[in-house]
C-alpha cells in the first residue's frame, strides 16, 4: 500500500500527523500533545501481565486484549485514543486506524463472549465514530476519511461490528451506502472490470477485498441481497486477474503492442494490477509480474497475507449466502495455496510481508470462517498456533505494544512501522485473536 513513512522510530513516537497513504484531519506537529503525553504516562503506570508461557492461546488473547486498551483506550471519553499515523495525541485522525484495533476487539469479543466488550465497541462508534457525521463516513472520496479504497473498505467491516455491538441500524445502513457508493465510484466503468485503489485511477488493488467482505457481512445479517451482482462482479474480476494462475499472456503489458508472458503458478493472489501507473514498467497486469521470482519476503511482497486470507473469507461466505460450491472450492484451495508456500513461513511461523498495517486484519474471521470449512489442511491451524507463540516470545513490547516482525529481528520497524503505532500492535494482536479462536 502507498504510505509516506517517518525516517526514525524516535521521531515517529511524538510526530502526531501525517502518514499512511496522504493526511489526516489535522497538519499534526513535532512535539507530543497533552492527550498523547496523558496516554504515555497512563501507560507507564499501568501493570502489564507477564507474557503466559507458550501454547497458553486463551491466555495470550486476554493479554494481548488487555495491552490494546491500556496502550489506546481513553477510560476518560470512552472510546479509542485519536491517533493520526497510529500515534496517540491526535484529534479526528483517520477512522481506519481505529477500526484495525476494532479487529482485534472484535475477534476477543467473539472468541469470550464478554459483554464488557461488546460495551467499549458500542462506545467507540457512539462517542467517536459517528460523531463525524454520516457524509464522510460514507462517501468523501479521496478526502478524509476515504481517501483510497482500503480506508473505506476497512471503515465498512468495522461499521458491521458496531451494529453488532450497539444494535445502531445507522451504521447497518452506513456499511450499505459506502459499499454501494464505492461500486459506484472507483469502479473501472463498471465492478466488471474491478475497482480502482485511488483517484488517480491508475491501479487496482487488493483491499478491494474488504468492501466485498463488507458488502456480504451486511448480505447475511440482513438478507438483503441487492449488493451482490455487484460483489459477485469484483470477485470474477479478481478471479480473472489478480490469480497467480500462469502460464498467463498480459496483452499490452510493456507498451501498446508489447505481450508479456509471465509463467508463476501458485494459485496465491497478486497485490496490485498496474493499468497506467508511473514508475511502473508494467501495465494492464500484476505489479511485479515481470520479475524472475514471485518475490514474498518480510516487508516487501508482489502479493499479502491479508488478501490470501480475505479471499479465504470471501469465498466462504459466498459459498454459506449462495450455497454454490464453486466459492467452498477457492476458499478452501486459497488456504491450501496458502500452506504450499513456503516463502510465506519462516519456519511454521507467518511471514508479515505486504503490510504491516493490514497483514492480520481478517485473521479473526479467516480462523472461524474459513479454517472451518471442510478440506482445510491442520497445517494451517497449526501455523496460525505457532505464529501467536513467536509473536509472544518475539513481537511483543511489554508497555509500548506489538511489533510486525513475528519472528523477531526489525525489517518493519526500519521502515516505520512501529508498536506505538495502534495500526501495528492491532495488526500482530490480532493474529494472537486468531490463534485463541482457532484453539477452540
Amino acid at each position: 500500500m502507498k504510505r509516506i513513512f517517518i525516517a526514525t522510530v524516535a521521531v515517529l513516537a511524538l510526530v502526531a500527523g501525517g502518514c499512511a497513504r496522504g493526511t489526516s484531519d489535522n497538519t499534526g506537529g513535532t512535539t507530543m500533545t497533552t492527550t498523547a503525553a496523558a496516554a504515555a504516562t497512563a501507560a507507564a503506570t499501568t501493570t502489564f501481565s507477564p507474557t503466559p508461557p507458550q501454547g497458553s492461546y486463551r491466555a495470550f488473547a486476554d493479554v494481548a486484549y488487555n495491552d490494546l486498551l491500556a496502550l489506546f483506550w481513553d477510560s476518560a471519553s470512552n472510546h479509542i485514543q485519536p491517533t493520526s499515523a497510529g500515534i496517540v495525541g491526535s484529534a479526528n485522525g483517520m477512522t481506519w486506524e481505529h477500526a484495525t484495533m476494532v479487529f482485534a476487539m472484535d475477534s476477543y469479543w467473539r472468541l469470550t463472549g464478554d459483554d464488557s466488550v461488546k460495551t467499549l465497541l458500542a462506545q467507540e462508534w457512539t462517542n467517536f465514530i459517528k460523531k463525524i457525521g454520516q457524509g464522510r463516513l460514507t462517501g468523501n472520496f479521496g478526502s478524509p476519511h476515504n481517501i483510497a479504497i482500503d480506508d473505506a473498505g476497512w471503515g465498512a467491516m468495522s461499521y458491521m461490528v458496531y451494529y453488532r455491538a450497539s444494535g445502531d441500524t445507522d451504521a447497518l445502513s452506513y456499511t450499505k451506502q459506502l459499499v454501494q457508493n464505492v461500486y459506484a465510484h472507483h469502479a473501472d466503468g463498471s465492478t466488471a472490470n474491478g475497482l480502482f485503489y485511488n483517484e488517480d485511477r491508475t491501479y487496482k488493488s487488493m483491499p478491494m477485498i474488504a468492501i466485498m467482505c463488507a458488502a456480504l457481512d451486511y448480505m447475511q445479517t440482513t438478507g438483503d441481497t441487492s449488493l451482490l451482482a455487484d460483489t459477485v462482479n469484483v470477485y470474477n474480476w479478481i478471479q480473472t486477474h489478480m490469480l497467480v494462475n500462469g502460464p498467463t499472456t498480459v496483452e499490452n503489458g510493456l507498451a501498446p503492442g508489447q505481450p508479456y508472458t509471465y509463467d508463476f503458478n501458485n494459485q496465491l493472489y497478486w497485490m496490485d494490477y498496474n493499468v497506467s501507473r508511473d514508475g511502473r514498467g508494467e501495465y494492464n497486469g500484476p505489479d511485479g509480474a515481470t520479475r524472475s521470482t514471485f518475490q514474498v519476503a518480510e516487508a516487501g511482497s508482489v502479493s499479502s497475507l491479508f488478501a490470501n486470507m480475505g479471499m479465504s473469507v470471501v469465498g466462504a461466505r459466498l459459498y454459506k449466502l449462495t450455497g454454490d460450491t464453486k466459492y467452498l472450492t477457492q476458499a478452501v484451495g486459497t488456504v491450501n495455496a496458502l500452506m504450499d508456500a513456503p516463502f510465506y513461513f519462516n519456519g511454521s511461523v507467518f511471514v508479515n510481508d505486504r503490510d504491516a498495517w493490514a497483514d492480520g486484519s481478517f485473521a479473526g474471521w479467516w480462523a472461524s470462517e474459513a479454517l472451518t470449512l471442510p478440506g482445510v489442511p491442520d497445517t494451517a491451524k497449526a501455523r496460525l498456533l505457532a505464529t501467536a507463540d513467536s509473536i509472544m516470545q518475539n513481537a511483543r513490547v511489554i508497555g509500548v505494544g506489538y511489533k510486525a516482525e513475528w519472528s523477531g529481528g526489525n525489517a518493519w520497524t526500519n521502515v516505520g512501522s512501529v508498536p506505538e503505532q495502534i495500526m501495528t500492535s492491532s495488526n500482530t494482536a490480532n493474529m494472537v485473536m486468531a490463534a485463541a479462536l482457532g484453539a477452540q
